[in-house]
């Protein structure tokens, strides 16, 4: 397992260097092929990544085959299997609420007023009896009664009891010193006693205690209790005040008088307090002692076709608790942990395998890659489902149902399936949906059904994926896929069994939401992935393929004939991956960039050449080092372009280690004549190894297709004569010539693929190169020998009647 990882490591922290391209760099710059990644590493990759995934799905949730969530539908009731007891934490809050209910709420008494308004009397009776020394009953009747006139304004103002001059007249006249004290007294009296028993306003009710039958009444700090019937509004408090003093004197007008004014000593005085309240109702619940629930064998915990919720889901994770007790151990680890992890290692195994058996003859050095990036994604995507999931035993999620029940479609399944289906491939991208879905149908308790539509709704996804070609389209296939999981959603909702429409409705609402997401965060994450695994997308293989490209623009002005050839190839290795069933798209675009090291030099290429030859000048080592340092100075301008690494990978493998062969057999001509000028009979041959390409050798089918195309686009410019036949015989020549030379010794290609190539490769060139009749200058120009114009239909006419006859030109006619 360390040794796969750090061999991926390694390959990832790489650079482009010059001094990579040879052979004993190769090892370093390929990736791990499909036979150093064997099936005993697999196992060792295999077995962390089941016990991290088996963490993520299962953890709290065995030793139960399934997790329950609040107000799931269960298919099955849950029967428990022996006698079990535990403290009920929704039954002790519930008396803890009954009981609270019946706590008296605490209402302060407030006094202060009371205290105030018996100052106010005493000091009233003081200038009574003042005014009265001044102004006796003696005195002159109507000077008199102008003073109590005077004397009413200035009680009134001062004490602001709006006393009328008839009370006021009938206190000074018809009562005297002794008398009044008298009614001062007892009128305060009378007051206190109403006051003290608690006065409340008319609308009042009791904040906080509506189900109690007493107050708590907290006067001056010493605590107590009474009915709440016995508190008095202030409506009652004055009739009572009325009577009180009623009772004083016979005489009406003189308790009128004392009730106009000690009614102004009637007042709310009861205010709730709140903090001692709560303290109160929290003594009481502290005392409350935890209710026991027990359960007997073969008791139903929850039943099936019922949402569980409340008493049941705590009877389901105090089960949960004493199978844990009652579960049986091996080397200290449950029974059921390791069985889990067993599972989930098999399946991994299996997919494994399905993996490497799809990817190994067709993507060759990059398994290894593909396989990591598979189960870091199915990992990442696994634990933000993990997280989301339980995100569901909020209460403020789980209150309405109807909502509820739609969140399993608001999960994020569809991001990484978008992600692989992009990166991997079809296969890929069909295993991860279906590894996903498994381990999502475990984690949540779902059934076969949510299963089902699950995976109906991802495969349309990676159907979506395959016909994308801009990434502008992947919000659209995460919308299509949402709508799919959502029509799907809503038939299982409406037509499943009970009718639920509106149930139905907002499942595919959430579906669709759930794609539109989804399809955001794929085109958000698809880039850093890609140069984070360093592979290569097909939509970005086709952004690549625009020759608007800087790199293929700069390509045309600098090396034309160069740039016309690259054009011929990327159209010849396109056809030809298409019929092996290769990426045709990243032919296409290795075979437009493979050349564009030939910019630095154009004029030593001959495609580009329109004067001298300048190799003529050279010696033919120095021709042979200008000539391979197109490869190496390619790989730098596509390293500088941001062109991605599986395109440069095959750049530099299109000439493997081939020979130069005229600068080889230039390069021993000299050394032949030399020897003889110098009269030395053993002259000593010349390195061929110096004469060849640094390679490496094609690592991949798309590296030999550009390979073998190159060679064979390259040798048809040199025909003498163009016919299929001579077309197929060149074509067989230089495959036979690259199988010789061990060129694709090192790629996981098949005899047929060869053999198909090879014949694309031949009718494709055939079609490019095909000949044409040689044109008379009159039917060139559209003008008869007559000095009539020739139309259209005659001059096409002509011409298929000349080549009928077989005339090489048309001057005889």
């Amino acid at each position: 397992m360390a040794r796969f990882f750090s061999r991926f490591l390694k390959f990832r922290d790489h650079r482009f260097r010059p001094s990579a391209i040879g052979d004993a760099a190769a090892r370093k710059f390929s990736l791990p092929s499909e036979e150093q990644i064997s099936v005993r590493r697999l196992l060792w990759a295999i077995i962390p990544l089941s016990l991290i995934v088996s963490m993520i799905c299962f953890s709290g949730q065995a030793p139960m085959r399934f997790h329950v969530v609040p107000y799931q539908v269960l298919s099955v009731p849950i029967v428990a299997d022996f006698p079990f007891s535990f403290e009920s934490t929704i039954q002790t809050k519930r008396l803890q609420e009954r009981k609270t209910l019946r706590v008296a709420p605490v209402y302060k008494l407030e006094l202060e007023r009371l205290q105030q308004f018996q100052k106010q009397i005493a000091q009233l009776e003081k200038d009574i009896n003042a005014f009265e020394e001044q102004w006796p009953p003696q005195s002159e009747k109507e000077v008199r009664q102008s003073q109590i006139s005077v004397f009413l304004e200035t009680v009134n103002r001062r004490y602001g009891f709006g006393l009328l001059e008839s009370d006021l007249s009938a206190l000074l006249n018809g009562t005297t010193v002794a008398s009044r004290h008298y009614f001062w007294n007892e009128g305060i009296n009378v007051l206190r006693l109403v006051m003290q028993e608690g006065v409340v306003d008319s609308g009042w009710t009791s904040d906080g205690g509506q189900h109690s039958y007493f107050v708590g009444l907290d006067i001056l700090g010493t605590p107590g209790e009474t009915e709440k019937n016995s508190l008095r509004t202030q409506e009652d408090a004055l009739l009572y005040l009325r009577i009180h003093l009623g009772a004083l004197d016979e005489r009406r007008n003189i308790t009128n008088a004392l009730f106009h004014i000690f009614r102004h000593g009637v007042y709310a005085n009861l205010t709730f307090d709140r903090e001692k309240t709560e303290e109160k109702k929290a003594l009481v619940s502290s005392l409350v002692k935890p209710v026991v629930v027990n359960v007997e064998e073969g008791e139903i915990i929850v039943n099936a076709g019922t949402p569980a919720d409340g008493l049941e889901l705590e009877k389901l994770h105090a089960y949960r608790q004493q199978l844990q007790q009652h579960s049986t151990t091996i080397f200290g680890v449950q029974n059921m942990r390791l069985e889990q992890v067993l599972e989930t290692f098999c399946i991994f195994f299996c997919a494994a395998m399905i993996v490497r058996t799809l990817y190994a003859q067709r993507q060759g050095g990059q398994l290894g890659t593909r396989l990591l990036f598979l189960a870091s994604l199915l990992v990442a995507n696994l634990l933000l489902l993990r997280l989301t999931t339980s995100l569901w035993t909020m209460r403020q999620l789980a209150h309405n149902v109807i909502v509820f029940r739609a969140l399993p479609f608001l999960l994020p399944i569809f991001a990484g399936v978008i992600l692989v289906s992009f990166e991997l491939g079809r296969r890929g991208a069909v295993i991860f949906a279906v590894l996903l879905d498994i381990f999502l149908t475990l984690m949540i308790g779902k059934n076969l059904d949510f299963f089902a539509i699950n995976l109906f709704a991802m495969l349309l996804a990676v159907q979506q994926c395959h016909r994308a070609l801009f990434r502008s389209q992947i919000l659209y296939i995460g919308v299509f896929s949402g709508v799919g999981l959502g029509i799907a959603a809503f038939w299982l909702a409406t037509f499943g069994g009970e009718f639920r429409w509106m149930e139905g409705f907002v499942q595919a609402l959430a579906a669709i939401i759930s794609g539109c997401a989804n399809g955001i965060c794929a085109i958000a994450l698809l880039s850093p992935l890609e140069r984070m695994f360093h592979l290569t997308s097909n939509l970005r293989l086709q952004e690549l393929s625009d020759f608007n490209h800087k790199l293929l623009r700069q390509l045309q002005l600098y090396a034309p004939g160069t740039y016309h050839h690259s054009l011929m190839v990327a159209s010849v290795a396109e056809q030809a991956a298409k019929d092996v069933g290769a990426n045709d798209l990243l032919c296409r675009v290795a075979a437009l960039f493979h050349d564009i090291g030939k910019m630095t030099k154009p004029e030593y290429f001959i495609e580009n050449q329109t004067e001298e030859n300048p190799h003529t000048l050279k010696a033919p080592r120095v021709s042979a080092l200008i000539i391979k340092s197109h490869v190496r100075e390619g790989m730098e301008l596509a390293r500088i372009a941001g062109i991605p690494r599986r395109v440069i990978q095959t750049m530099i493998e299109h000439h493997g280690t081939t020979l130069m062969h005229y600068f080889y057999q230039k390069a021993q001509q000299q050394a032949q004549a030399e020897s003889k000028k110098l009269e030395e009979e053993n002259w000593e041959p010349v390195d061929e190894s110096f004469y060849r390409y640094d390679g490496p050798r094609p690592q991949s089918v798309e590296s030999a297709i550009l390979m073998l195309v190159d060679s064979c686009e390259a040798a048809s410019r040199s025909l003498p004569k163009v016919t299929p036949k001579s077309v197929d015989d060149m074509v067989r020549t230089i495959f036979q010539n690259k199988i010789e030379d061990g060129q694709l010794d090192n790629c996981p290609i098949t005899y047929w693929q060869i053999a198909t190539i090879r014949k694309s490769v031949s009718s494709s060139l055939a079609n490019i190169l095909h000949g044409r009749v040689s044109y008379a200058p009159h039917i060139r120009s559209g003008i008869h020998r007559s000095g009539k114009k020739v139309d259209g239909p005659t001059k096409i006419a002509v011409l298929n009647a000349a080549k009928r006859a077989g005339y090489s030109g048309l001057r005889d006619i």
